[in-house]
């Protein structure tokens, strides 16, 4: 047993001291420089109206895809993102879609060769495969890389298409393909090529976005007779309605009461929250499902990876 010491311990001295404490320190907490750069609007009505240019020809988009017990099927209404579809009715398309078959794919394989029209619809349902073309210099010139979501094959559909690109599988893939005969009712054949005559009709006259063209002259000299034109709208524009983040925070008066004299219990309490609601704000304008950035991505700004 040792003796007494010679001087007063440094445990037994620490109970005279007061402790230099720091506010809580929050590990999630990150610089947030999106809610700071985006320009912000005032909405006082509580919807968002985005008003648009009238789109007068279909433009592509993505086909959304559900997954019941690991087996991939098409949200129908979805379809209209294909061109071709965009005129079909709901229950003609909930047709299509139940016509579609899966089939897998490992990486490497060449699921077909350029040329090889199949006049079938494919959608990719995971995994990425190529599409490529013949180059001039005995090389291959990638078309493009198609994704979850993206489609290959429409161009061919009935039989009127340009050649069709060789694909290859980058990646373990899985396909799902349309039965060609989920196309031989005469009423959605004759929508398709409904379809077909107007982009025929409209090309030159619309914008890359599928708009109607302004008509304009540019002229130097001379007296040319004007061209008349006008800007449609859109008949629905898109209305996002704002939501809100919400919580209910909880604090004990004997915590706040007895134990804010470093640091005020309720504020700190507060500011945690609030850091937690901006955060999630933050999260919300890039990933929500219906209004987050990265869900509202065109296809033509996608690069697959």
């Amino acid at each position: 047993m040792s003796g007494p010491g010679l001087s007063v311990s440094a445990t037994a001295a620490r109970n005279l001291a007061t402790a230099t404490v720091t506010s809580v320190q929050n590990a999630a907490n990150t610089p947030r420089w999106l809610l700071r750069l985006l320009p912000f609007v005032d909405v006082a009505g509580g919807v968002y109206r985005v008003n648009r240019r009238a789109v007068v020809l279909a433009q592509p988009g993505r086909v959304d895809l559900v997954t019941e017990n690991k087996d991939r099927t098409i949200r129908s209404a979805s379809l209209r993102a294909v061109p071709l579809f965009s005129r079909l009715g709901d229950a003609e398309l909930a047709k299509i879609a139940e016509r579609f078959t899966e089939s897998k794919h490992k990486a490497g394989k060449i699921i077909h060769e350029e040329g090889a029209g199949t006049r079938t619809l494919t959608v990719v349902a995971d995994g990425t495969v190529e599409l490529t073309f013949s180059g001039p210099y005995k090389g291959r010139l990638r078309q493009g890389l198609a994704t979850r979501g993206d489609y290959f094959g429409d161009g061919d559909l009935l039989g009127a298409g340009a050649p069709a690109p060789a694909v290859k599988a980058l990646s373990a893939v899985t396909l799902l393909t349309l039965d060609p005969d989920a196309l031989e009712s005469d009423e959605i054949r004759a929508k398709i090529a409904q379809y077909r005559e107007e982009q025929e009709r409209l090309k030159g006259h619309t914008s890359s976005h599928g708009e109607q063209g302004i008509e304009l002259l540019a002229v130097q000299t001379g007296e040319p007779r004007l061209p008349t034109t006008f800007v449609d709208y859109e008949s629905h524009p898109r209305e996002y309605h704002l939501s809100t983040i919400q919580t209910i925070l909880n604090t004990h008066t004997r915590v706040t009461d007895l134990y804010s004299n470093e640091i005020d219990q309720l504020r700190e309490q507060i500011r945690l929250t609030v850091d937690a609601v901006k955060e999630r704000e933050e999260w919300e304008l890039l990933n929500n499902s219906q209004f987050g950035l990265l869900n509202e991505v065109g296809p033509r700004q996608r690069i697959p990876t």
